[in-house]
């Protein structure tokens, strides 16, 4: 059994035009929601053995965040390249190239592919919002195993759930 979380950056900025999609930061907003959700799930006992991240700024903001408060450290992120603007056939391909040795790893990245992967995998409508969690039990042994209809959702975690 594996388990897989899935995490959406948070709230970026739209402040300076000038910079291109993948260098947008994270604003005041994006960090609160940021920290708040890494306090959640620190309350949660989550504490994956390997955070894998997109390297876009406000997906690897978002992950420091997140490893820092979860207790693990920003410098062993893994940054891949291929998580930015990724279709659900490129994560599955992430997914399934994890360690092994690792039986819960935290994936932060982008919709839509977040969303549909989690779709895909649980058969249900997900629509990730800007740092929505999601943590499915994998019904596998090993991530290469990794397939469509192979999760249960463990638990769905988003900004300002519990505000009125």
């Amino acid at each position: 059994m594996k388990i897989l979380s899935l995490l959406r950056h948070a709230e970026a900025s739209w402040d300076d035009i000038s910079l291109g999609d993948f260098d947008r930061p994270l604003n005041r907003h994006g960090e609160q929601e940021a920290q708040e959700m890494a306090e959640l799930l620190k309350t949660q006992g989550l504490h994956p053995q390997l955070v894998v991240s997109s390297p876009a700024l406000r997906a690897i903001s978002t992950a420091e965040i997140i490893a820092y408060t979860l207790g693990g450290e920003a410098s062993t992120i893994q940054q891949l390249p291929t998580i930015y603007e990724a279709s659900v056939n490129d994560l599955i391909r992430v997914i399934q190239g994890l360690d092994d040795q690792k039986q819960h790893a935290l994936l932060v990245g982008h919709n839509p592919g977040l969303s549909l992967l989690a779709n895909t995998l649980v058969e249900k409508r997900y629509s990730l919002p800007t740092c929505g969690f999601l943590s499915l039990e994998l019904k596998i042994k090993h991530w290469q195993e990794l397939a469509p209809g192979v999760a249960n959702e463990v638990s769905y975690h988003y900004p300002h759930e519990y505000s009125s």
